[in-house]
């Protein structure tokens, strides 16, 4: 009896780094951040939030080259004030180096932070799922369809320390008196959804977006 295996390698995700700007500016360019092993599967993901009262949309590019927004994680609350915080995530296909600047355009801004994960061995660049929250009060809701033996990443901008629940806190990072956090898991069975929430108290303001991928 002959046994044969289909498929390759079992996706992977690795958390890579948090950093951030308190300054007033319309572009942020953070230098030489590291995006892991290079390898031709490789996806790196980039979190981003920003202070803009406007509603114009942020751009990304990653390694010279524009990043994709992954639908379903960009949100900006109704009020439209000016230390009003938006989130987003954005994705490309990075095969070379372990280092690359993230370039993000926002329009005037007051600040810029982002979060930075690299996948390999996906079946899809497209995200299975994403979330973002505003939250008005402790909790942020960022709860995921997951794919069986798929990952996920999650990031958020808080004003206080966090707990979270339904993936792995991987580090945190103040700047300025702003808290940021990122996590990820990998997961065995599928779920529609899975509870994944950022707690932190006091949390108004708390802005945060998760994504999916198998």
């Amino acid at each position: 009896m002959r046994c044969v295996i289909i498929g390759g390698r079992l996706p992977e995700i690795a958390f890579q780094t948090i950093t951030g700007s308190l300054t007033s500016d319309t572009s942020y360019t953070f230098s030489s951040q590291p995006i892991g092993t290079a390898h031709n599967s490789r996806l790196v993901i980039v979190a981003v939030a920003y202070i803009n009262s406007s509603a114009s949309s942020a751009t990304c590019t990653i390694a010279g080259g524009a990043a994709t927004e992954i639908s379903g994680a960009g949100i900006r609350s109704s009020s439209g004030g000016s230390t009003e915080v938006q989130v987003k995530m954005f994705a490309r296909i990075v095969t070379s180096g372990t280092t690359a600047s993230i370039v993000v355009n926002t329009g005037s801004a007051s600040g810029c932070w982002i979060g930075i994960w690299s996948a390999y061995y996906l079946r899809s660049a497209t995200a299975v799922d994403a979330e973002a929250y505003y939250a008005s009060g402790s909790t942020n809701i960022l709860d995921l369809d997951v794919s069986s033996r798929g990952v996920a990443c999650g990031f958020g901008l808080m004003p206080n320390a966090v707990s979270w629940t339904g993936m792995t806190e991987e580090h945190d990072a103040i700047t300025a008196g702003v808290w940021m956090t990122g996590a990820t898991y990998t997961a065995g069975a599928a779920e529609s959804p899975r509870t994944v929430r950022i707690n932190t108290s006091p949390g108004a303001g708390a802005t945060a977006c998760a994504a999916s991928f198998r």
